[in-house]
């Protein structure tokens, strides 16, 4: 019989938790395994692949505004931006650019603005980690977590509500791990290994669509919230851990996702890919047909 087991500095995430929700047999293939199957996720193949790519250039066309926007000679800085607006995409893209101009979440305007900062926190004998896209303190002390969300269509606010990015995201920011920050802003550096005594009540999480901007989706949070989040969380991973131990990951009884699966040829659920109209809003967001390199777009999964 053979012995399975996650090695001792493997990280949960968002992404790997929402994997073993969806199929157990997908976690072990992506996680245990390390399994990379060059499938095709969605047809037509060249559109699914400009959707992910206008995802990517759209969060790093944020990253950068932020960042230009506490320089000197921002005018220059809009310059440089504007060319990377350039490509097949660029219709698509600039639509989407302007209307994050034209209705930035507000909060921002006011804010100490961090992007691209990671956090983790112990959990059950591993560590729960989380990127944010933003993290923005507003004057109140409100903690702002801030996701880009470029899917084409927005998914019901119960389905967000309930997804393990909104769970981790606010659980991990409330226990206030070490942070890692990219591009320091507003407000000065932060400087690693630091920590702020942040309350579950003093958290709150926008997802912010660029193809909607003026429809965010927001969730507070607070102690009872938190202390729900960190039962589900802990049971979740200790289901991993025992299936991961007894070798235990049967297939999903749902089918629908694996028509976007790229292993379903190894579980016998299909070949052909299904069709990218009807590929739910995570599955859209985190295509990565060229590359499939799963890391790279573990925090825009939906």
């Amino acid at each position: 019989m053979i012995t399975y087991t996650l090695s001792p500095d493997f990280q949960f995430s968002q992404s790997n938790l929402y994997d073993f929700e969806t199929c157990s047999y997908r976690f072990k293939l992506r996680y245990v395994d390390n399994l990379k199957w060059p499938a095709v996720e969605a047809e037509p193949i060249q559109e699914a692949e400009l959707l992910a790519k206008l995802g990517t250039d759209f969060h790093l066309l944020v990253q950068q505004h932020l960042h230009y926007q506490q320089l000197p000679q921002a005018d220059q800085a809009e310059m440089a931006l504007e060319a990377m607006l350039v490509g097949d995409e660029s219709h698509k893209l600039r639509e989407w650019w302007q209307n994050y101009l034209c209705h930035p979440p507000a909060i921002l305007q006011n804010a100490t603005i961090y992007p691209e900062l990671t956090f983790s926190t112990p959990l059950r004998g591993y560590r729960l980690t989380a990127r944010f896209d933003v993290l923005a303190i507003s004057p109140d002390g409100t903690f702002w977590i801030i996701d880009w969300k470029t899917s084409q269509r927005k998914p019901a606010r119960q389905r967000l509500e309930n997804h393990p990015q909104t769970l981790v995201y606010r659980y991990v920011l409330a226990m206030a791990g070490s942070p890692t920050l990219a591009l320091p802003l507003k407000g000065g550096g932060l400087g690693g290994g630091e920590k702020w005594g942040i309350s579950p009540d003093n958290i709150k999480m926008m997802y912010w669509y660029p193809a909607a901007p003026t429809e965010a989706e927001i969730f507070s949070y607070g102690p009872q919230l938190f202390e729900a989040h960190e039962r589900r969380l802990s049971n979740l991973i200790e289901q991993i851990k025992d299936a991961v131990q007894n070798n235990n990951f049967p297939l999903t009884e749902d089918s629908r996702p694996c028509q976007y699966c790229v292993y379903r040829s190894l579980c016998k659920r299909g070949i052909k890919a299904g069709p990218l109209v009807e590929m739910e809003t995570e599955a859209q967001a985190g295509l990565n047909i060229s590359a499939f390199d799963w890391e790279q777009i573990a925090e825009i999964q939906f």
